[in-house]
């Protein structure tokens, strides 16, 4: 059953945002599935309990939510890292990038909706402490974080299907994950994670090691 795990892992992260949260809900559902030796059906079995376990936890995730500071975000889900340069979204992503590097706020607003948004999740460890409104205010957000950002690199990656940028410094540690939310062309959203504590998922394994 264990061809299972990635479906389960998934239908649990969706619900769930974290893949701490997730990897505990399908572990118990498969312990629960080797106690019940009558099961006909293990993947309707296993489904149906990981989205029991799942909606439970969310229910305590929520009050644990309420006392979270700032905005909270899931863990970025990175789909890949790929080499994305002929796609339309990367060629957006790079004049972003680009953009926000050389400080052109005219071009950065020219990319945005004019009512998108910035949500940065820090969890008291960076961030801010609220929502970002509005095409200036999001393009002015960013041409300062990338002041932050010098000495810094930009990967392009997928996060839920959306372009996406890990940034990481030269030893590859990430220390953000920005996604962006694309509607007709233009970023509506980006979603920026830099709470290390849902970072540690897409650090290379020599860090990830030594934080587990």
């Amino acid at each position: 059953m264990e061809e299972l795990r990635p479906l389960l892992l998934s239908i649990a992260y969706r619900m769930l945002g974290t893949f701490g949260d997730a990897e505990d809900v399908v572990q118990e559902a498969y312990l629960r599935l080797h106690r019940e030796p009558e099961v006909t059906s293990p993947k309707s079995f296993l489904t149906t309990v990981t989205t029991r376990l799942a909606i439970d936890q969310l229910r305590s995730a929520r009050r644990q939510r309420e006392q979270y500071f700032g905005p909270w975000l899931p863990e970025p889900a990175v789909d890949e890292y790929v080499d994305l340069a002929d796609r339309a979204a990367l060629s957006e992503v790079r004049r972003f990038v680009a953009a926000a590097e050389d400080g052109e706020l005219d071009a950065l607003v020219a990319l945005l909706t004019p009512d998108a948004t910035f949500t940065g999740d820090g969890g008291g460890k960076g961030g801010f402490p609220r929502p970002v409104h509005g095409a200036g205010n999001v393009a002015r957000l960013v041409i300062g974080a990338f002041g932050k950002f010098r000495g810094l690199a930009t990967e392009p990656v997928h996060i839920g299907g959306q372009p996406a940028l890990r940034i990481h410094d030269a030893a590859d540690r990430t220390v953000a994950v920005w996604s962006f939310v694309v509607t007709e062309g233009r970023i509506d959203a980006v979603h920026g994670v830099v709470n290390p504590d849902k970072l540690t998922h897409v650090q290379p394994s020599r860090y990830s090691d030594d934080q587990g």
